[in-house]
């Protein structure tokens, strides 16, 4: 193929959001493309656009790929853990226009372009990290993995995963950060932005990066507790993902000789501090290869023996540190020490070295045509999708086969049952038995009947007739549903630390501003405790009194409300909530609550109470900054530090937990500065035969109308 003057080369990933593996690997396609064509131009697509000098290099929205698309002469697709199927990317990404899909928005439907167009299409050794394709996404991971000009993984778990959609091989590479002391060279003498950087913050001598996450609070009480067997070295908190909460006040800051940067730096500064440093410690895959690049010795809690991470288990520097998170001191310092890269190291940067001339002869080959292929697949989608709808219909008559099968079993035990009944009831004792149990019956019914005739002549029955009114209203009439209850149905609960989810987009847009907007404020009580087993305060008022029926206020309440309270009482919902927990909450006694948070309230970390069964928490705040608290806090433990997940109460999210004994979870405090409440609605399933926490029998706290101030 004849040398262009300028190479246009595309690489699709997700380089928008502020997490350095992201954002490392467009710097380093650059650099070996260049290394072998010269002139290259590179377009960085992901969801959102970004531009210098808020973001280290020009990104553009994968709404413009369509347009830019023909002028491309290659397309590659990661690296880094890019091929999912999952919601969870990070919190608050999602695509910049409803018709993307997520997450297949900014690497699967990219690749379909390219071959629509006869771009190459070229996979940078991405990675798939314990999750599954959907059976609906067979045919086009069939398709593009079989068209592509060069399919390349980082780990074999990804290899295993995607050889069943193609019988062309699929190279295993390792990250290709191995390769990065090319670009970003400790040997060389520091950078004027390292310097820069290490006189502004007092970054002096030799220094071990902490990563400024969650998990690392046992390990540095240990260094603290340790203090003078560490003495002339610094300790520098380094944020990897702040898109993933990471923040060097993390650690903490009693620790002699840390040292907190005021920004996040740049990838290759990041890099660099870590390729300069001592050693490292913390999780982060990217993190750790950088490490291993540089010789730097890495300390981690991290099983090396799952998913990405087993394809670091041969590198001798990384060691893993006890559960505890407290090694032995002369262990740990006698390991502590900068040295060349090892062996294993310089053999994988070969092979990425390799790697990339695979690429570079890839993307100057002859293009093969891939659209009478891509012809034929149009022409074969229909079949596809009516095989798949044939498929499920058979497995619906199938269903109902087995259902009538279970009716007729049904009929048949009743036929023996009433057989049986009939035999006993010629039995003398027992139709004497069943004359005495008639008699006391009509005894209860006569005064059943007599205590109804009271309680309908009563005051209190003729001013709650519009409740009962609006609640049969609810219940028997066709009306719009709010909740999206298959998002609830065919969700998949988290296990870890124990069995919980996070459901995205429960109502629509303008049903979740509907309900934000004309959020009750009426029949509001004060909840607050503190010094005991928890601490807490809130306002609350009731939606759903325990196993009623009918809604609470309901002339307070606005038409979206009366909806969703309907959705909450349906049997649908209970079955949806049922088929995602695995609990059966068909009988379950339901309450449920509204709640405003005002500025200084909180939840402190708790388990629920034995008798209650499981909780899901709804949102209804359309804007919320996690830095104000106010968030649900997924807890390994007791301790609030022990952190797993931060849920905010943003309109359209819920969470659910089922509960346990290791079910600790707590509402971070709101600050004291908050312009508005977080605004959640709590539905509780409790075991049969239990009372209302919330509203407790003889319960005659007062009530009051949650102030307009706070309702801004």
């Amino acid at each position: 193929m004849e040398e262009r003057h300028q190479w246009h080369i595309g690489i699709c990933g997700t380089f928008d959001v502020a997490n350095y593996g992201d954002l490392l690997f467009p710097l380093i396609v650059e650099s070996e493309l260049k290394e072998r064509f010269g002139e290259v131009l590179l377009h960085r697509f992901s969801y959102h656009a970004k531009k210098p000098p808020e973001w280290p290099y020009e990104v553009t929205s994968v709404t413009e790929l369509p347009h830019m698309i023909q002028r491309l002469d290659g397309l590659l697709i990661g690296g880094g853990f890019l091929i999912r199927f999952d919601k969870e990317v990070a919190p608050g990404y999602y695509p910049p226009a409803a018709d993307i899909h997520h997450p297949t928005g900014y690497w699967l439907t990219p690749a379909l372009l390219a071959l629509q167009h006869n771009v190459p299409v070229i996979w940078n050794a991405p990675g798939m990290h314990c999750n599954e394709v959907p059976s609906w996404a067979n045919p086009l991971m069939r398709l593009v993995l079989t068209h592509s000009c060069y399919v390349s993984v980082r780990d074999e778990p990804s290899r295993s995963a995607l050889a069943p959609f193609t019988t062309s091989p699929i190279a295993i590479v390792p990250d290709t950060a191995f390769r990065l002391p090319r670009l970003v060279n400790s040997d060389q003498p520091p950078s004027p932005e390292f310097s820069s950087l290490c006189e502004a913050s007092g970054l002096a001598g030799p220094y071990i990066v902490l990563q400024a996450t969650l998990g690392l609070q046992e390990f540095v009480r240990f260094l603290k507790s340790h203090a003078g067997r560490f003495k002339g070295f610094r300790f520098l908190a380094l944020p990897i993902g702040p898109a993933l909460g990471e923040n060097s006040d993390i650690i903490d800051a009693a620790l002699p000789g840390l040292v907190r940067l005021s920004q996040w730096p740049s990838p290759c500064l990041i890099a660099e501090l870590i390729a300069r440093s001592e050693a490292v410690v913390g999780h982060s895959y990217h993190l750790m290869i950088t490490a291993l690049a540089a010789g730097v010795p890495v300390f981690t809690r991290q099983k090396l023996s799952q998913g990405k991470y087993s394809a670091l288990r041969k590198f001798d520097t990384i060691f893993v540190l006890p559960p505890n998170g407290k090694p032995d001191v002369d262990w740990l310092v006698s390991r502590i020490g900068k040295k060349a890269p090892s062996l294993c190291v310089r053999a994988a940067a070969d092979q990425v070295g390799c790697h990339w001339d695979r690429i570079a002869a890839a993307l100057r080959a002859e293009k093969a045509p891939t659209a009478p292929a891509l012809n034929r697949f149009w022409q074969s989608l229909p079949g596809l999708l009516e095989d798949a709808t044939t498929r499920e219909r058979a497995q619906a008559a199938q269903r109902v086969r087995e259902t009538e099968a279970a009716n007729r079993l049904a009929a048949q035990t009743m036929q023996h049952l009433a057989a049986a009944e009939q035999m006993a009831a010629t039995r003398q004792d027992r139709l004497d038995s069943l004359a005495a149990q008639l008699t006391a019956a009509r005894a209860d019914v006569a005064a059943r009947d007599a205590r109804i005739a009271a309680i309908t002549a009563s005051l209190s029955w003729r001013a709650s007739a519009p409740a009962r009114f609006v609640g049969r209203h609810l219940r028997n009439h066709n009306r719009r549903q709010l909740l999206n209850l298959d998002h609830i149905r065919h969700h998949q609960l988290q296990t870890d630390p124990f069995r919980w989810a996070l459901i995205h987009s429960l109502f629509k847009s303008e049903d979740a501003e509907s309900l934000a907007k004309t959020y009750p404020c009426d029949h509001f009580k004060r909840v607050a405790a503190h010094g005991g087993e928890k601490d807490y305060e809130y306002q609350a008022r009731a939606l759903v009194a325990m196993g009623a029926d009918v809604l609470t206020y309901p002339e307070q309440l606005s038409p979206a409300w009366q909806a969703l309270a309907g959705d909450l009482l349906s049997p649908k919902y209970r079955a949806a909530m049922s088929t995602l927990t695995g609990c059966d909450l068909t009988e379950a006694p339901m309450e449920t609550n509204v709640f405003h948070y005002g500025p200084g309230s909180s939840l402190g970390p708790h388990r629920d109470l034995p008798e209650k069964l499981v909780t899901h928490v709804l949102y209804f705040n359309l804007y919320w900054n996690k830095a104000d608290g106010g968030c649900l806090q997924i807890l390994r433990s007791a301790n609030p530090q022990d952190l797993v997940a931060e849920i905010p109460p943003i309109a359209g999210y819920s969470s659910i937990i089922v509960r346990s004994e290791n079910s600790w979870h707590a509402v971070s405090p709101v600050v004291k500065h908050s312009a508005v409440s977080r605004r959640s609605v709590t539905v509780t399933f409790y075991r049969p035969g239990s009372a209302s926490s919330m509203w407790p029998p003889g319960d005659t706290a007062p009530l009051h109308h949650y102030s307009a101030a706070d309702l801004k």
